[in-house]
């Protein structure tokens, strides 16, 4: 039986209950909100089944109500699409980058959003930025996102510095508040270590 992803409440190691995430299709980060509400980030499905995108859905666990915010619209038929999201300490600012690989090329896409109402507050290509690291795009290879207590957020991707051979260099790349990169990408091990990041 397939449907969309269901957010459970566990309390003492008993599952107390349960809601579905209706208009999810994939998740791919969960943060939860002060107020109580769980916002998932992830690829979206319209009412009538079809896809809408990738952004953000705001969960009330209690009510089983959920709000879906597209931030970037389903731009047809895509080779990969991988995202991962981090909440700011301040609670309130979501980073969302997404990976993807439609019929015109590889795109690289950092949003910046308000996590309680979905609004874009900023946007950025991060194309040439991970270029600066990777021959490849992020694509399965992007590890996560990291929030900085000043605003900016570190991306963390296995960088391929040769696609024809195999190898992977754990690779960290900073933005500041602006979204504008930190220096040059930061490699945390060499090619002959052989690590990856899980």
């Amino acid at each position: 039986v397939s449907g969309p992803p269901v957010l459970g409440t566990v309390r003492d190691a008993a599952v107390i209950g349960s809601v579905p995430m209706t208009g999810v299709q994939n998740l791919w980060s969960m943060h939860p909100m002060a107020d109580g509400t769980v916002v998932v980030t992830g690829s979206l499905r319209s009412a009538d089944g079809r896809r809408a995108g990738y952004g953000t859905a705001v969960v009330d666990p209690t009510t089983g109500t959920v709000r879906t915010t597209v931030a970037v619209p389903y731009a047809g038929k895509t080779g990969f699409a991988f995202g991962r999201s981090a909440l700011a300490p301040d609670g309130r600012t979501l980073h969302l980058f997404l990976s993807t690989r439609p019929a015109t090329g590889p795109e690289e896409r950092l949003v910046v959003l308000d996590a309680a109402t979905g609004e874009v507050r900023g946007e950025r290509d991060l194309a040439a930025v991970v270029a600066t690291a990777s021959a490849s795009p992020a694509g399965h290879e992007l590890a996560g996102l990291v929030p900085l207590p000043d605003g900016g957020v570190t991306l963390v991707v296995d960088a391929i510095p040769d696609p024809t051979r195999a190898g992977r260099i754990p690779t960290l790349l900073t933005l500041d508040a602006q979204l504008d990169p930190v220096g040059e990408p930061v490699r945390v091990t060499s090619l002959a270590e052989q690590a990856q990041t899980h």
